[in-house]
């Protein structure tokens, strides 16, 4: 390559470079490093425990029965998501039990499908979506009085976060927005 070739092509770069803003390209999240540890739960949490799964398996078994939305739902969501990478980390603040999880693949569209279809969150109620998560278009569920879900994509992979209370306790939803939040946050950073 001439050096007036070479002097082009480092002009020509420039001005594309002008015209279409930098984009950051980040490296694919990793669930099982991007999971919340026990250190970074809310003081207090107990219990922690994490279950890694190397790649998420794929339908086995007949075809789904298309009559019926929730198998067609799920066999749509196993096929999407099958040998992807998840983790999942659980624990307890006071009455309430937490599960955190980060799957390897954007799939809150097709997880909110198969509980719908299935009837999972048919008399849940849709949360109001606090200003600092906006941008995420988080699902946020009351499923009853002692169970709250959210999940949201986060740099192509889907968070979710599941608190509930057994036997009648109080839910503390300060404490699922806490880890909501700190899980949102975690996979954002993730290098």
């Amino acid at each position: 390559m001439t050096a007036r070739r070479a002097l082009a092509t480092v002009v020509i770069g420039a001005a594309i470079a002008s015209i279409f803003p930098a984009t950051a390209y980040a490296a694919p999240v990793v669930p099982a490093r991007a999971v919340l540890t026990a250190a970074e739960l809310p003081s207090g949490s107990k219990d922690y425990m994490v279950f890694p799964i190397a790649a998420l398996p794929a339908p086995t078994g007949p075809a789904p029965n298309t009559s019926s939305q929730c198998e067609t739902a799920s066999h749509a969501l196993q096929t999407s998501l099958a040998g992807v990478p998840a983790v999942e980390a659980e624990a307890w603040h006071g009455d309430t039990h937490f599960y955190a999880s980060v799957v390897g693949r954007a799939a809150t569209a097709k997880f909110t499908a198969q509980d719908s279809a299935c009837g999972e969150t048919a008399n849940a109620t849709r949360l109001p979506v606090p200003a600092d998560l906006v941008r995420l278009d988080p699902v946020l569920l009351r499923v009853n009085t002692h169970r709250i879900t959210g999940m949201a994509d986060v740099r192509g992979a889907t968070v979710g976060v599941i608190a509930s209370s057994p036997d009648d306790r109080p839910l503390s939803l300060d404490t699922f927005w806490q880890v909501f939040r700190a899980q949102v946050a975690k996979v954002e950073r993730q290098p």
